[in-house]
């Protein structure tokens, strides 16, 4: 990990602090402007996310992937149900929810670096790999692991490609085409293996796992 990136990090919480659990109650979420007709891009869900997971959230374009993100930091309100961090309702930013999108302009450990700077409960990354080649995703990969074990921070991994998340994944959300519908929840753990990344990637588990998810 990069001395720069490391400078940032807080110790895994415990004694330091609690990380709180992320409780959504009917959550959807549905678009609408002007004369054209309402869209609806996330379908009402209830979903538990335990404090300190790392989620993998896998769906194709359209599924809803970046709109569940921004509900999760509060920059979108649903249209329809509630989330909780911590049992008090998330009414807007500042909740502890940060969204990076990487760009090609930006190194991500920067932003990275910078959110982890203010503590937040909530890491939420969309599409960090997009762009990358294999040898550029792979160092990524183990830089976000390691975040992860160092800080205890929840961290939510959008994406479209399962193999990019799921090595990372202590459980695996798969979104149906949009409208947005949660399809499976699984638990793993292939964050926990004490392996690098790339050899976690040629496990057999691991590819079968991906496969039988039925995306990239």
């Amino acid at each position: 990990m990069s001395s720069s990136l490391a400078a940032h990090l807080s110790r895994r919480p415990g004694a330091a602090r609690a990380v709180p659990d992320v409780v959504l109650k009917g959550v959807g979420h549905t678009y609408s402007s002007g004369a054209s007709r309402p869209v609806l891009a996330l379908t009402p869900t209830d979903l538990t996310i335990d404090g300190g997971a790392m989620v993998a959230l896998v769906g194709p374009a359209g599924s809803g992937k970046s709109t569940l993100l921004e509900i999760l930091a509060g920059t979108f309100l649903p249209t329809a149900g509630e989330v909780l961090l911590g049992g008090a309702p998330v009414a807007g930013p500042g909740r502890g929810g940060l969204v990076i999108r990487p760009s090609e302009s930006a190194e991500p450990r920067a932003d990275i670096a910078r959110a982890l700077a203010t503590r937040p409960h909530l890491l939420l990354l969309d599409e960090p790999f997009a762009g990358t080649d294999s040898s550029d995703r792979e160092r990524r990969q183990e830089e976000l692991r390691s975040i992860w074990k160092e800080t205890g921070t929840t961290i939510v991994v959008a994406t479209r490609r399962a193999v990019d998340a799921v090595p990372l994944a202590t459980r695996v959300l798969v979104l149906s085409a949009g409208p947005g519908e949660i399809v499976r929840d699984v638990h793993v753990d292939f964050a926990q293996r004490d392996l690098p990344v790339g050899v976690l990637q040629a496990d057999p588990d691991l590819a079968r796992f991906t496969a039988q998810l039925r995306v990239a």
